[in-house]
């Protein structure tokens, strides 16, 4: 048996990013917990960690669709520039499409003065989540068609969205937002229940989204979309290091809530969110790859292991070294079933992690890393079969939940994405191939912790 580096992968023709439609998917199932939650919990239910966690969860909804708004916009212009050769027409349709969410949201308005009469006239100005989408999305084509390159494109919608969520507290505590007329200091200034969405800091969570969707969008291939996502979760998994690390220390704003106006907060569910996206992405990689998983061979299913987690921290930030070693499996030849090879995989990793309601008893994380993996095959079902064993790189992403069982205990479930950087390829003399690591790996792990 021999092992060799795969070669590179082919080109793809352009198709429907199934990933991105899981996250709209998971948007509106947010959104219709956040309302259930709301309205159908009882009163005296509403001051439990249970509510409140799900009022935390809830709040991601908004977020979500601004930002999912933005990606997209981004990604149907490219593609319309390519399609029609005019970049006027792709911003014509970004500004159209801007524009009729804007008279949507006075339309949506004027029909709730209707069927519920009794309200003022001024309640048709009241600022709903249509009032902040509508005009980012218009702001975001005219980006968009300022800039020509997608590196060019990133730079500024990262800029938009900085500028947005760190000028927040600034805009609210301006005296100078007085002077402005009332249903536009709505746009800039909660003012109760006529405003449930100001444009700062949510239009920059469409920025933040285009920032994605220009970064997707420059993906000309497998290899390149895959490069993409792993950038898009690891800027979201020190987004949020970010957020949890600087929501500790003394603010640099007079007025900031952590809530509403803070940049941390925004820092931490901007992150979350890309890191989710990647997750999907490395989702969509491990369960749509039928051809690839009969055609070449490449295993799928659950391989189980053991492992040992070693961490250090202060507060809710840790350093962590791993090592596991899985068992063992057969794969045979496409070419010859009776002809194949065993496996076993080790890998030894270092992360980097942050920890929500670190003191709580449920406690959620996620980590950032990059491990060494070896795999060693031995071959079966030929006369001089041979060992060969190959070393490569990786790097992951997880989501994990720690729940205490005591001052030293606790019990940890994790979900992890891993993409190699490099994937050998075993083959038998004779026989031909055999076996190649998949792109996207998923690992669940079920442990428990020993503090000290």
């Amino acid at each position: 048996m021999a092992a060799a580096e795969a070669p590179a992968p082919r080109d793809e023709p352009s198709r429907r990013r199934g990933y991105i439609d899981w996250a709209r998917g998971i948007a509106v199932l947010v959104m219709i917990e956040a309302h259930a939650a709301d309205a159908w919990t009882r009163a005296a239910d509403k001051s439990s960690i249970i509510y409140r966690d799900a009022t935390i969860l809830g709040g991601f909804a908004a977020p979500l669709f601004l930002w999912l708004a933005g990606l997209a916009v981004v990604l149907a212009a490219t593609r319309t520039a390519e399609r029609t050769g005019s970049r006027s027409r792709a911003v014509e349709g970004i500004v159209r499409r801007g524009l009729v969410l804007f008279v949507l949201a006075f339309l949506f308005r004027v029909q709730a003065f209707i069927v519920s009469p009794g309200n003022h006239l001024v309640t048709l100005f009241r600022v709903d989540i249509l009032n902040i989408m509508g005009p980012a999305i218009v702001a975001a084509g005219l980006a968009w068609a300022i800039a020509r390159s997608a590196p060019v494109r990133v730079a500024l919608f990262s800029a938009l969205t900085l500028a947005f969520c760190m000028l927040t507290p600034i805009v609210r505590g301006s005296p100078l937002v007085e002077r402005l007329p009332l249903w536009l200091q709505w746009h800039l200034r909660p003012a109760g229940d006529m405003t449930v969405f100001t444009l700062l800091p949510w239009a920059g969570f469409v920025f933040a989204g285009a920032a994605v969707g220009a970064l997707l969008a420059a993906a000309r291939d497998a290899r390149g979309e895959r490069r993409a996502n792993i950038a898009v979760g690891a800027c979201g998994a020190a987004l949020i290091v970010l957020g949890f690390y600087t929501a500790g220390r003394p603010s640099i704003y007079a007025s900031s809530s952590f809530w509403t106006s803070s940049p941390t907060w925004f820092a931490i569910r901007v992150g979350i969110m890309m890191l989710a996206l990647s997750w999907l992405y490395g989702l969509e990689q491990a369960v749509g790859q039928r051809e690839d998983l009969v055609g070449r061979r490449r295993r799928s299913g659950v391989a189980p292991g053991v492992g040992l987690r070693f961490a250090i921290g202060v507060a809710a930030l840790s350093a962590e070294l791993r090592a596991s070693l899985w068992m063992s499996r057969s794969t045979a030849s496409a070419a010859d079933a009776a002809a194949g090879g065993k496996f076993q995989l080790f890998d030894a990793s270092a992360a980097v992690c942050a920890r929500a309601f670190h003191e709580g008893i449920l406690a959620p994380g996620i980590c950032l890393g990059t491990s060494a993996e070896r795999l060693h095959g031995t071959g079966f079902g030929v006369g001089y079969p041979g060992e060969a064993s190959a070393w490569w790189s990786a790097a992951f992403a997880e989501g994990n939940l720690r729940v205490r069982v005591g001052s030293r205990n606790a019990a940890r479930l994790a979900a992890q994405v891993v993409v190699p950087v490099g994937r050998p390829s075993f083959d038998l003399a004779g026989v031909g191939h055999v076996f190649e690591p998949a792109t996207i790996w998923l690992r669940g792990s079920l442990g428990w912790e020993l503090h000290f």
